[in-house]
């Protein structure tokens, strides 16, 4: 009897820890995340344009990640004016909103400290119409400078950039990119974002010479170096080698310095040292 229980005994633990262990570990207990509602952008719009009812919406955001720029109120947005470039589903911030009494204009665009600064350009010298709003371009500068001391009055042409890495504003009346779908803007103008500094040198330029756009990568953030570039360099003449037998000696002459090509003259080597050794009937000679 008592080995009867005892296996029965034993049958049950084992089924228990059988059971535990199938079982598994308890379930971990979830914390749900505190959310805010945020307005977030309904759809892909650009800058310069004011915000309508359709183009935003509220989205649920993670509280720890809400910052003083999140926009919490449609009514806050409505009607104020973007100045940058948006797309859907990005949170609305108050740094990409023009002030609330703006009105749609380029002004609007223009950040402090900055200024718009317009240049007529030709189909050559404005990358043939495809600077778009929010291009990256260098600014070149042709005009005629004193040739030098040594040749007074007289005048050369001389090139030099003078601006790097400027963004065009506005091609023309274009101040939105999303307008134009074909990608070229024919325009006899374009609008820089400069400095006041820079506004006063594209002003100097403007007035003294011809100016040129080239359009970089927008990636592309490398200054060169702004060196002069004049006519004569692109048409250097490299004077001939002088002769190799022909060497420059100074030689003085009644007092002044005088330079005179002399001809090198090739010394000779002196005749080798000769002895002659005489061993019984043979002789042998030896050169050192």
């Amino acid at each position: 009897m008592f080995g009867l229980l005892l296996a029965l005994g034993m049958g049950l633990a084992a089924g228990a820890l059988v059971m535990r262990q199938s079982a598994g570990p308890p379930e971990p207990k979830v914390t749900k995340e505190k959310t805010i509602k945020v307005v977030v952008m309904a759809r892909k719009l650009s800058r310069g344009l004011k915000l309508a009812k359709k183009d935003i919406t509220l989205k649920e955001w993670p509280e720890r990640l809400a910052t003083p720029q999140l926009i919490r109120n449609l009514k806050q947005a409505e009607g104020r004016i973007i100045i940058s470039d948006l797309v859907a589903g990005e949170p609305l911030l108050l740094a990409k909103l023009a002030p609330p009494d703006s009105v749609v204009g380029l002004s609007t665009l223009i950040p402090l400290g900055r200024r718009a600064f317009t240049i007529r350009v030709t189909e050559v010298t404005g990358v043939s119409g495809f600077l778009l709003p929010g291009s990256r371009v260098d600014v070149h500068a042709t005009f005629d400078v004193e040739a030098g001391p040594k040749e007074a009055g007289k005048k050369v042409s001389v090139t030099k950039t003078v601006l790097q890495n400027v963004e065009v504003l506005a091609a023309g009346g274009e101040k939105d990119v999303g307008k134009k779908k074909k990608g070229r803007i024919s325009t006899s103008v374009v609008t820089l974002l400069l400095t006041p500094a820079q506004s006063d040198k594209m002003a100097m330029v403007n007035n003294a010479g011809s100016i040129w756009l080239s359009m970089r990568n927008p990636r592309d953030k490398k200054l060169a170096p702004a060196k002069a570039l004049f006519v004569s360099d692109l048409a250097q003449i490299k004077k001939p080698a002088k002769a190799k037998d022909e060497k420059k000696k100074t030689v003085k002459k009644k007092g002044k310095a005088v330079k005179k090509k002399v001809k090198a003259v090739k010394k000779k080597k002196p005749p080798p040292h000769v002895v002659e050794i005489i061993r019984g009937g043979e002789k042998t000679t030896t050169e050192f």
